[in-house]
């Protein structure tokens, strides 16, 4: 049962769990259609489209933003690539600072330092390397939290498969029961990491809409875990 055992590491998701990834990257995205007035939010959607219908179902590169930039530019003729880098660069740094923001007014490191002192921490995260790392960066610039980042990039699977927490657990040196999964998403979360014997907790501290019912554990804020994981 959670909270009535000596866990070995704690296993986070990233996105809308440790910050509100849908808020920043909507917050970049207007940043740079402002900036960029002759790209919008109908060209955005209508390439992301294109995109995710050319790649296989959970492959990592639908989720590159930077494609998706990319055929932006192609389907209004201005492709280029010094371009394409002014535009990557600066939806990067809004990204970056929106983040930075959360961490500082959320007080997640705090937070983070609290829990990485109780046991060690890993990341969990679908995504591509690139953007996580921005992120990461602006949650944990020096490493001093987490001991382990997993992209499902990296690992060549995206949750909910199995063997990207397989791997995490290999990178932790931990049994399935001896580790503790946070995440805002029943699907690719909570459910496969129950499924492979984990303890599982779902998150719903950026999660605005109705639904995703859960029989078990569920907290409001990711500062809850703390007297989750706390033994005594």
């Amino acid at each position: 049962m959670v909270g009535s055992m000596q866990y070995k590491a704690l296993f986070l998701d990233l996105d809308n769990t440790i910050v509100n990834s849908n808020l920043a990257y909507l917050n970049a995205l207007k940043s740079l259609f402002k900036s960029y007035s002759f790209l919008n939010f109908d060209l955005y959607n209508a390439s992301r489209l294109i995109v995710k219908k050319r790649m296989p179902k959970h492959d990592t590169s639908a989720r590159n933003r930077a494609i998706y930039f990319k055929v932006m530019l192609e389907r209004i003729g201005m492709f280029s690539p010094k371009l394409m880098e002014k535009i990557l660069d600066h939806y990067e740094s809004m990204l970056y600072m929106d983040i930075h923001n959360q961490v500082h007014s959320l007080s997640r490191r705090s937070l983070l330092e609290k829990l990485s002192s109780i046991l060690p921490i890993a990341v969990i995260t679908n995504e591509n390397l690139r953007t996580q790392i921005i992120k990461l960066k602006a949650i944990d610039p020096e490493s001093r939290f987490f001991n382990a980042i997993i992209t499902s990039e990296e690992a060549g699977y995206e949750k909910p498969h199995k063997r990207i927490f397989e791997l995490s657990l290999e990178a932790m040196g931990c049994k399935p029961e001896e580790s503790f999964m946070v995440g805002d998403s029943l699907e690719c979360d909570i459910i496969p990491s129950k499924n492979i014997g984990m303890n599982a907790v779902l998150t719903r501290e950026f999660d605005y809409s109705v639904g995703q019912e859960f029989s078990g554990f569920c907290i409001k804020k990711l500062d809850e875990i703390v007297p989750l994981v706390t033994v005594g």
